[in-house]
């Protein structure tokens, strides 16, 4: 412990007496924007974490830059990830939130797929993710059962979505008996669907229904 505090305290006297090294990543962000793309719609959990995670992340970086957001939304997120690959700037300047199946879509060969994951530069995960599939209160699928017994039409985005692929996993692994009605631009439009009746559920992230719902 007292070697650690001298060596603290040498290191506070050496930058009391010499000039401060410059900081080539602070030099580089200051009075620069970085663009944070989301590749869903506005009101879903991507676009809360993304709109979260710009909030304070200037804070963060060398520097102090701006951060804005930016939706790009489309194919559940693979279009804005296959132009952040080929078309972004690739200087630090653009930052992304994307699926946490992006790399799953690419290893299966889905549709849209234009990129390669292993060259992105992956810096973190905002949370853990608990994906729910529920239903509108009006729906007659009320349990797990119910929705084994009957047709019970659900809300995707898009085939690569968790949308449709966890109510697909359900029918599969659990028996039941969803419907997918996919195309849907993101959560929040298919939530407007359930609302008036043309389907009877979704799915969607715990912790954003939880914010992005609680008046239900």
């Amino acid at each position: 412990m007292s070697a650690r505090l001298s060596a603290i305290a040498a290191a506070v006297v050496i930058g009391l007496v010499a000039p401060a090294a410059a900081d080539p990543v602070a030099d580089f962000y200051r009075n620069r924007t970085i663009s944070f793309y989301i590749g869903n719609t506005v009101g879903g959990g991507y676009d809360l974490y993304g709109r979260f995670l710009a909030r304070h992340l200037g804070r963060f970086i060398p520097g102090s830059p701006n951060v804005v957001t930016v939706n790009m939304p489309g194919a559940g997120g693979l279009n804005m990830a296959g132009w952040l690959y080929g078309r972004a700037p690739h200087d630090g300047t653009a930052i992304a939130i994307a699926s946490q199946v992006l790399a799953i879509e690419q290893a299966l060969g889905s549709p849209g797929t234009q990129y390669d994951a292993r060259k992105f530069a992956w810096l973190g995960r905002a949370a853990p993710v608990v994906e729910i599939s529920y239903t509108w209160h009006t729906s007659a699928s009320k349990t797990l059962d119910d929705a084994r017994r009957r047709e019970t039409v659900m809300g995707g985005i898009n085939p690569t979505s968790n949308t449709v692929t966890y109510p697909r996993l359900l029918n599969a692994l659990a028996g039941t008996r969803f419907k997918i009605i996919s195309g849907y631009p993101g959560t929040t439009e298919m939530h407007l669907a359930m609302e008036r009746g043309e389907t009877e559920g979704a799915t969607k992230t715990w912790e954003a229904f939880k914010a992005d719902n609680g008046d239900w």
